[in-house]
């Protein structure tokens, strides 16, 4: 058992790469990415679509073929069996509609992993059935009915209690707020919050909802064509942002007097728009601080704070970070 302080899911240059029927022709998903995730954490990856996203989360749980490590409790997740990978991780998907088959009842589509997994019988199954429902605040007099009968947030709730069913220590969350109402967000992102405090979750959740990444995610993770440019613990990255691209993300984000933040509008890219077809930095036709080896020449990532790491050629030194944030301070007291 590895101690505390020991990340539970360590992934380290991590690449995606879909491969055409054309001889020769390849799609970088995702490219040397690299974090990790801890016990009752919640890494929240961002970017817009096509930043890989969701490519990195079907590598993680076996979806697709990644190469690089992708270690669970310092073992190899390939080395894990298919059961003992889902008993362990398990994902839940942006549409709860298709996710959901439309001829199981609440009870079967729950109780499948539990049979399958577990090899519970029918009265275990039921006790399990019930105790989930409630968990996630679905009637449990509903639970021989099918999907049809319900509403997407209380189908999203009903894939959720199937996620838990095999009590994982992760879930990956794919989108899984951006097919709901505004109303029914705010619903799910509390009911999430609550499910991890009673299991003991940890979260790997995907979206490109500013909001919403602020809210649930202790860690974050940004992303812009398949790379990782940014990445810092929450209050770090929005207070303290350094690539020009994660500036451009939150720049409309202002602080209130509490520890809150809210998001006034959202600064994302076409991903046609940030190509780089010499090779370098993705951001080197949007960015203002950019330079001539930025064009053809992929920068590292390198650390310019606590657990802040940054990928960029002209990002500032943690001191002169530092020094920065200094001034800042004696300014606005002035001020």
């Amino acid at each position: 058992m590895l101690p505390p302080t020991e990340p539970i899911l360590k992934i380290s240059g991590l690449d995606v790469v879909y491969k055409s029927r054309l001889k020769g022709l390849k799609t970088v998903a995702a490219e040397g990415v690299s974090f990790n995730v801890y016990k009752n954490e919640t890494v929240g990856l961002i970017g817009e679509s096509g930043a890989g996203k969701s490519s990195i989360a079907n590598a993680i749980i076996g979806l697709v073929e990644g190469e690089g490590d992708v270690l669970l409790h310092g073992k190899e997740i390939n080395a894990y069996s298919p059961l003992d990978r889902y008993k362990k991780i398990q994902y839940i998907f942006q549409d709860p509609t298709s996710s959901l088959d439309p001829r199981y009842s609440v009870f079967k589509s729950i109780s499948e992993p539990l049979i399958n997994l577990l090899e519970y019988d029918r009265t275990q199954c039921d006790a399990r059935v019930r105790e989930l429902l409630d968990a996630v605040g679905i009637p449990t007099i509903k639970m021989h009915n099918l999907p049809h009968e319900f509403s997407g947030g209380q189908k999203q709730r009903i894939a959720i209690a199937r996620a838990l069913a095999v009590n994982p220590e992760i879930i990956l969350a794919d989108e899984p707020l951006s097919s709901l109402d505004i109303s029914v967000q705010a619903q799910i992102i509390h009911l999430f919050q609550d499910l991890q405090k009673k299991f003991s979750l940890s979260f790997v959740f995907i979206s490109h909802d500013l909001n919403v990444i602020w809210y649930l995610s202790d860690y974050i993770v940004v992303l812009l064509g398949g790379a990782i440019v940014e990445k810092a613990p929450k209050k770090e990255l929005f207070q303290h942002p350094v690539h020009p691209y994660t500036k451009e993300l939150l720049s409309t984000v202002i602080a209130n007097d509490k520890e809150n933040s809210t998001v006034k509008k959202q600064a994302f890219f076409d991903s046609s728009d940030i190509q780089n077809p010499e090779g370098g930095c993705h951001f080197y036709t949007k960015c203002n601080i950019a330079q001539k080896e930025c064009m053809n020449s992929k920068p590292q990532s390198k650390k310019v704070g606590p657990d802040h790491w940054v990928t960029c050629y002209s990002a500032k030194t943690q001191e002169n970070c530092l020094t920065q944030r200094r001034e800042d301070a004696k300014a606005q007291r002035k001020s």
